[in-house]
């Protein structure tokens, strides 16, 4: 719990003066750490008594455990600054890398025009994360009537794989590109001569292999045990992103 959060659950017993210690403490938590109840009183002007009745209003049984509060919630907040901090640095350097693979993706151009051109558009995954994600790259392909069916069970993929041709485009997004359970559709769409894009992390994977196109976006967040992402799927979110953006550049040279 945050001194804040504490100040305000008993702040109806505080006098004017606890306000003015409390402002002190507030802007200076650190440093009150290595003060003795003498040091601070002589700092804020007022008596130890004072100070003492102060913690004890805030539920503390005195100034002993106060300070002990304020040293542990320093520890941690520092703790907690360095894992935002931390998060945030990983963020930004996968952002910046899925933007570099897609400015450098040799297939960019090729892809662009496969979308203005054929029937369908199918887009596979797996997991809750990457369904919502292809939901949003759908609703804004509406906006020139591609209509992006999305499947999210393997069984399912692989029943429609049989339906396919090569007049449709298969987008498979996977988190690690694992192929086990998507060989059977991945040799029927081969067969049939379905167009197939891969969007997997900045790794290398058997289903990038395996697929006509490849598209990266970056996740650094990737547990390895069990393989599940600890994070948002912005970058793939980013990924689709261009991808429409890049589309609708075409179409407008085009028009």
């Amino acid at each position: 719990m945050s001194l804040e959060t504490i100040i305000n659950a008993h702040y109806e017993q505080l006098s004017e003066n606890d306000l003015f210690i409390l402002r002190y403490i507030t802007n200076h938590q650190q440093e009150i750490t290595n003060l003795s109840i003498s040091e601070l009183s002589a700092l804020v002007n007022s008596s130890t008594a004072s100070i003492l009745r102060l913690t004890k209003k805030l539920n503390f049984s005195g100034y002993s455990e106060f300070k002990y509060y304020l040293k542990q919630h320093a520890t941690t907040q520092v703790q907690q600054e360095e894992v935002a901090f931390y998060s945030l640095e990983n963020l930004s350097f996968d952002i910046d890398q899925t933007m570099k693979a897609f400015k450098n993706d040799q297939y960019l151009t090729d892809l662009l025009a496969l979308l203005d051109q054929v029937d369908t558009i199918y887009a596979f995954c797996v997991g809750y994360g990457q369904r919502l994600m292809l939901k949003e790259f759908a609703r804004c392909m509406l906006e020139y009537k591609k209509n992006v069916i999305i499947i999210s069970g393997y069984q399912e993929f692989e029943k429609l794989s049989q339906d396919m041709n090569e007049n449709d485009l298969v987008f498979i997004i996977s988190q690690i590109g694992e192929t086990k359970e998507l060989k059977n559709a991945l040799q029927t769409l081969k067969v049939r001569g379905s167009q197939t894009v891969s969007i997997t992390n900045l790794t290398n994977n058997e289903l990038a292999k395996l697929t006509r196109w490849n598209f990266y976006y970056k996740n650094s967040n990737i547990d390895q045990e069990t393989k599940m992402n600890r994070s948002s799927f912005l970058t793939l979110h980013l990924l689709l992103h261009m991808i429409f953006d890049s589309f609708t550049a075409y179409k407008f040279k085009k028009s």
